[in-house]
């Protein structure tokens, strides 16, 4: 593991920073591509721009709620680190993907694009952002698993939690789960989508899912707790306490199936769509 990478001259490379700058690399040739698929010409020559605008909106909704939900490490890396430190470090996901998404609806608006078709080409470059983000955590040693004896276990010499215990690589699972959603979602349910927005309600349910899964093997307990959690130690297992990631998680999985229920995949839907069809209406 790496915090830093190299230096060239005044210029330090961070292990994060890096794989933040490789996951927009990476997204643009799956945005450019699946936007001209739909034939949304307006998206694909504008990524740049959409860039621009979700990342000032990402990094200020997931550090807002990095010191809402881990005021204690927020304070702890400002009094050891400086207050300059705590620019670069810490975000929340969900944070940024809440404070994403109204910003990205303005953007769209703006260029006549719509809304929801365009959103499930968008919404392809969260699970590789924060797949590959992940990685940057992992060498930067933050966001870090519980205590293991497992074969999977590692050990972080400069981590911002537990040095030179063996601890889950709970950052590298979130990558491989991220993995896994993406890949259901481009090889398969764009393909199969049923109306606008159904992508993301898909990506909902499945985010949600791996997020709640993967938290189970946290061990940063200064993130925060919607339950519990008040007794535990940096490394300990979480056990029952219920973290916020985990409420927003069930929010999510909540959300999507609501969407694909009231959407076109549920019996309200289907009536709905009996009627249209019956003769004599």
């Amino acid at each position: 593991m790496a915090p830093i990478l190299f230096k060239l001259g005044p210029l330090t490379v961070h292990g994060y920073g890096l794989m933040v700058a490789i996951g927009l690399l990476a997204c643009y040739p799956i945005l450019a591509s699946d936007a001209r698929r739909k034939g949304f010409d307006q998206l694909a020559g504008n990524i740049p721009s959409l860039y621009l605008w979700m990342l000032v909106a990402g990094y200020i909704g997931g550090k807002l709620f990095y010191v809402w939900t881990s005021p204690a490490d927020f304070e702890h890396v400002k009094a050891t680190r400086g207050f300059a430190a705590t620019l670069s470090n810490g975000f929340v996901f969900y944070g940024s993907l809440i404070f994403c998404l109204p910003t990205l609806w303005w953007w769209l608006k703006k260029r006549g694009l719509p809304i929801l078709e365009s959103l499930d080409t968008v919404i392809l470059a969260a699970p590789v952002m924060l797949g590959l983000g992940r990685v940057g955590c992992f060498l930067s040693g933050c966001c870090h698993g519980c205590r293991t004896d497992s074969f999977l276990a590692v050990e972080f010499d400069h981590g911002q939690g537990l040095n030179h215990f063996r601890l889950h690589p709970a950052q590298l699972y979130e990558t491989f789960g991220c993995a896994v959603v993406f890949a259901i979602l481009w090889f398969w349910v764009r393909y199969r989508t049923k109306w606008p927005g159904y992508l993301t309600a898909v990506y909902l349910i499945l985010y949600g899912i791996e997020r709640y899964v993967v938290e189970l093997f946290r061990g940063d307990s200064g993130r925060g707790y919607l339950i519990g959690g008040g007794d535990l130690q940096p490394g300990d297992p979480p056990g029952f306490a219920l973290s916020f990631s985990q409420g927003v998680s069930i929010v999510a999985i909540a959300a999507g199936a609501l969407w694909l229920w009231k959407g076109g995949g549920g019996p309200a839907a289907r009536k709905r769509a009996g009627k249209r069809s019956s003769p004599g209406r």
